[in-house]
């Protein structure tokens, strides 16, 4: 049966606009300051992107034509480079992975027995609030054991099986704020232990090399303990404000008592063929703890062990209901669940993220000119407030990555000063910059898993630029409060 086609006009000429913008924005506005040509129509390939994302709610032809816009407009110097950027990334390969381990868990059963297993937990019953907070932050703690795409992947089934057993639906309130709060707990969780991250730790080095001569040596120790105290206090504060601020419904999660249900209860407990994928899943999350004398696991890295964990799961067999024996973790059945919109809005969108805060764009540089000017009129006061606002603003149109890099690069030397009189505390300052640039989600550019936020069931453009635009201004309060409060102390 054929679908009927039910787009109307406004999808047709919100499409036309977006790719006339995509092709042709770099070819009528002219560069300014250090932004080149190539700069300028990266910068239009993002702009159409967004506005064909907003129009029509696609994100799989745009994401196909942004390949093509981005060649046109000189950054790739071919398709098949566009093509090799986009899903020669590694997380586009852990998406297919993880995304087909995850469905099969599900059809298994395994989301509803990790969410009844919560839900009965006696503490948590009528106590929506408490299961609420401590949900969000579980998986904040749990995405320093893997990574943030594995973590997203799966925690969003385990939340709508939660969601499921608590009779709310997608749409209502409480549903948009849970996905939206999950997706910053991961993002925000991830900074806990970057002190000892390389890909993220390495901005550290702009400090260093700005104090080098003044006998200044930056202390990190408190800057993982005020990371954590942030999330665990932000994410109080979000709770809260989803009941008393914007009145969510929380629905079965205040009136009953999963203990005293037997369905609930008995899915709680889980059948070996779970135990198997879970165990699976934490040989993958646990990986990435290894020692650096752990030479192979290092050099695959947790992508690479993902696939080999794949491979082990093909080759064994289970029982079904009927008692027949069939594959354990039929590979090729769940690659085709995989919905690829959302596989090459990821690349792209990391894409064009890295193009944006590239050299041969120029508009990192750009920024530093026009923002450094700014900043050596301010105290250090100022230097923070704008390090906050500024991180967790931008992040949202750059990826989280070139964010922290271009505020470190143009803070550390106008912080050097502050520091050494011992106004300005580096290590929190910092810490600032890593959390604020992690906190992006109101655009699809925002990080490489933002897409995944935007293309959850009841997530739409209106609640992310309301309820969502909210809490970002109440992390950034938290962030300014904290730092405040941790010099204070120190």
């Amino acid at each position: 049966m054929v679908k009927t086609d039910k787009r109307g006009t406004k999808y047709y000429v919100g499409s036309a606009i977006a790719i006339l913008i995509m092709f042709f924005f770099g070819k009528l506005i002219p560069t300014w300051g250090s932004v080149t040509e190539v700069g300028v129509g990266v910068l239009g390939v993002f702009i159409g992107v967004i506005v064909a994302i907003f129009v029509t709610g696609d994100t799989l032809w745009p994401s196909i034509v942004a390949m093509a816009a981005l060649t046109v407009n000189g950054y790739f110097p071919t398709f098949n480079n566009a093509i090799g950027s986009v899903f020669g990334i590694g997380v586009v390969y852990g998406f297919f992975l993880i995304t087909a381990m995850i469905n099969c868990m599900n059809d298994l059963g395994t989301g509803e027995s990790i969410a009844s297993l919560l839900l009965t937990r006696k503490i948590f019953q009528k106590k929506p609030l408490l299961l609420s907070y401590c949900f969000l932050m579980t998986f904040s703690i749990a995405t320093n054991f893997m990574n943030t795409i594995g973590t997203m992947l799966l925690g969003f089934p385990i939340l709508d099986s939660m969601l499921k057993a608590a009779g709310i639906k997608p749409q209502d309130k409480y549903a948009k704020f849970m996905n939206l709060g999950l997706f910053m707990a991961i993002a925000l969780g991830f900074t806990y232990r970057s002190v000892v991250m390389p890909d993220i730790n390495f901005r550290f080095e702009y400090f260093t090399e700005a104090l080098a001569g003044t006998g200044v040596v930056v202390d990190y120790g408190p800057y993982t303990i005020f990371l954590i105290l942030a999330g665990f206090v932000f994410f109080g504060l979000y709770v809260l404000a989803m009941k008393y601020i914007f009145k969510c419904d929380f629905g079965g999660l205040s009136q009953l008592d999963f203990t005293t249900m037997p369905e609930i209860v008995s899915k709680a407990k889980m059948d070996r063929y779970q135990v198997t994928f879970i165990a699976a899943f934490a040989v993958f999350a646990l990986s990435g703890l290894v020692p650096a004398s752990w030479t192979a696991i290092k050099a695959m890295g947790q992508y690479g062990l993902l696939g080999l964990l794949c491979v082990a799961l093909f080759f064994m067999k289970r029982k079904d209901k009927e008692g027949n024996k069939v594959m354990m973790f039929d590979l090729g059945k769940y690659l085709k669940t995989v919905p690829w919109s959302v596989a090459l809005s990821l690349g792209i969108f990391s894409a064009i993220g890295s193009a944006l805060g590239s050299d041969a764009c120029g508009i990192k540089q750009w920024l530093v000119d026009t923002v450094g000017s700014l900043l050596a009129e301010g105290g250090a006061v100022t230097l923070v407030i704008i390090c906050v606002v500024g991180c967790a603003l931008l992040t949202h149109v750059f990826n989280n990555s070139a964010t922290m890099t271009i505020f470190s690069a143009l803070v550390a030397p106008l912080a050097a000063p502050f520091i050494a009189d011992g106004s300005l505390n580096a290590a929190l300052l910092m810490a600032c910059i890593v959390m604020c640039s992690q906190s992006g989600c109101l655009t699809m550019a925002a990080s490489a898993t933002a897409p995944i936020l935007h293309t959850r069931e009841g997530v739409d453009n209106k609640f992310i630029f309301t309820g969502g635009l909210f809490m970002n201004f109440l992390f950034m309060a938290v962030m300014l409060g904290m730092y405040f409060l941790f010099t204070a102390v120190l």
